[in-house]
């Protein structure tokens, strides 16, 4: 038990709670200034690049299984095994292996392999499409590989290749045009100068 001094010197020097509540405050208000005050003060000054060199950026990959709905736009190449519900509109090139997109499609250049499109699709040079790979809509660029089918009218400012197992159902304008054997047109085909 403490004796009786004990108590009135606990008493009469024991804080307050408030007391206690601002200094304990105040106490990590110190400490959180110290850290601060002892944090290295970064400077980053810009870097100016005398000769850039173009950047290669790695594609987008969109892996089977996967499905996007909306418009998906990029600046990079796109490798698409899955399925884009709407339009599709990239700078770079377009592979759809095994994919579907259900959107019209603008792009560098386009590759279809094993793939099901319902839509236009617009490229600023070439479209391959393999066989087993579906197309309903218009297409047009500047060279069209065709081995697969398109329900569609076909439109290129160089070259048309229908190979064996092509299958076009729709008018075709183009300024050259070879055909394999085996390949099927129903419709008109038109040929203009280059």
């Amino acid at each position: 038990m403490a004796s009786m001094k004990d108590r009135i010197f606990d008493y009469i020097f024991e804080p307050d709670e408030d007391i206690k509540e601002n200094s304990t405050h105040k106490t990590k208000e110190i400490e959180i200034e110290k850290e601060r005050n002892m944090t290295p003060n970064i400077e980053v000054e810009p870097v100016i690049v005398e000769n850039p060199i173009s950047v290669v950026l790695k594609p987008t990959i969109i892996s089977l299984g996967t499905e996007i709905q909306g418009h998906f736009m990029a600046e990079n190449d796109l490798e698409l095994r899955g399925k884009i519900i709407g339009d599709v509109d990239i700078e770079g090139n377009l592979l759809v292996e095994g994919g579907s997109i259900v959107g019209d499609i603008r792009a560098k250049s386009i590759s279809l392999k094993d793939a099901q499109i319902i839509g236009n699709m617009i490229s600023q040079s070439f479209i391959e499409i393999f066989s087993h790979s579906v197309v309903e809509g218009d297409i047009q660029g500047e060279n069209i590989s065709l081995d697969g089918v398109c329900k569609g009218n076909i439109k290129t400012t160089d070259a048309l290749y229908l190979m064996p197992n092509a299958y076009s159902k729709g008018n075709i304008v183009t300024a050259r045009l070879k055909v394999d054997d085996g390949a099927f047109i129903d419709g008109q085909i038109k040929m203009k100068k280059q």
